[in-house]
Order: C-alpha cells, then structure tokens, then sequence
C-alpha cells in the first residue's frame, strides 16, 4: 500500500527472518526501513504496547513462517535463548516442558524491582524466564566457558495470557507464537499484515 512507511519482519528462530531482512534491505536499497521488530524484537510474543517508541505509524508486517517438521529440527539443532533444551534427544526435547528454573539475578530482584513490564522486552517477571537479559554472575562466561546458542541469554516465554504457566512443550509454543504474530494486523500502527512461508521464498 502506498502509506506504507516502514516494514517489520516478525518470525519465530530458525525460520529465516534474518535472510529475509538483509534481503529486503538489498531490494529497497535503504529507502524504507527495514525493522526486526514490532512492538518486540521479530521472534517473541508481541503486544499493543502503549509506548509511542514502539508504535511505528503505518508499517507492513512481513510474517515469516517455516514448516513445522524442519522448523522443529532446525529448533532441535540450534535451540537459541533455551537452555535448558541443549544436547536433548528428539523425543524429550519436544516433548519437555518450554521452560527453566529462575536462577542468579532474577532471584536477588526485591517485590517492588518486579513490578510492571520490567524485565527484557517490556515482560512483566511473570511472564518470562530470565526477567534479566545477562542473569548470570559476572565472569560466569569466558574463554573456557563459552556459551552456545545463545544460553548465555535466556528467554522462555511463559504463556501468553498473564497466568506466568509454561508451555507444555516447543510446539504449543509455536502454535500460540504463530495465532499472536497473525493478531498484529489489528494494532492501530499496522496498516498491513504478509504472511510469507520460508520455502516458498526459497523456491522464488
């Protein structure tokens, strides 16, 4: 559409989003921008955030979506900001709880530190696991302790309607990640929603 002013891309991990960004940027050669995020960076639950920050006035959402066979492979393989699903079989890893205990500095944070969307991404400490970006101690990463994945980063959402319960497992993750991604065409700031699949694009 012509009041198009920017685009963001939104897709869970290992679906591609981050080809098709650079992508995108080649093919407009900079004129538009180009976001990886919406109201949250392009791989977690979005929000109707009230933060004018946030609200990018009449932008395109590009949803990104891989099938679920590979995606649940690719997951598998690479399970990035997860883990506590490292090095898993396949048969436990899909089938274990989507979640963590909290640890290190999320448990030093006092009742009044977890109040309101305080925690990474604007999450309220309910809903995510670890509220903070780097929960562990200082110096717990170094060269003979490298992280993989991500780990070092922990982000498990927790389900997507305030209770602060964990998925099940990975694919009732997915299934709500994919109804939240489509609901972002009803924000007041999207004038338009895409729905890509990541083999099709291949193939084109």
């Amino acid at each position: 559409p012509g009041s198009v002013k920017s685009i963001s891309i939104l897709g869970e991990r290992n679906s591609g989003t981050t080809w098709l960004y650079e992508h995108l940027g080649l093919c407009f050669n900079h004129t538009v921008p180009i976001r990886r995020r919406l109201s949250r960076y392009k791989h977690w639950f979005q929000h109707n955030t009230t933060r004018p920050d946030r609200q990018f006035a009449d932008s395109l959402v590009i949803n990104e979506f891989r099938n679920v066979y590979d995606w649940t492979e690719a997951m598998h393989q690479v399970p990035h900001h997860a883990p506590n699903h490292i090095d898993l079989d396949w048969k436990e890893f899909v089938t274990r709880t989507w979640t963590m205990k909290r640890f290190g500095k999320d448990l030093n944070m006092t009742e009044d530190e977890k109040v309101g969307p305080v925690c990474q991404e604007d999450f309220h400490y309910r809903d995510i696991i670890t509220c903070n970006q780097r929960p562990y101690p200082d110096g717990y990463w170094n060269e003979k302790h490298k992280h993989r994945y991500s780990e070092h980063q922990p982000f498990y959402e927790m389900r997507n309607d305030g209770s602060g319960k964990p998925y099940d497992n990975i694919l009732e993750l997915r299934a709500a990640k994919i109804y939240n991604m489509l609901s972002v065409v009803e924000f007041p700031w999207v004038v338009d929603m895409w729905v890509m699949r990541y083999e099709t694009l291949l193939a084109e």
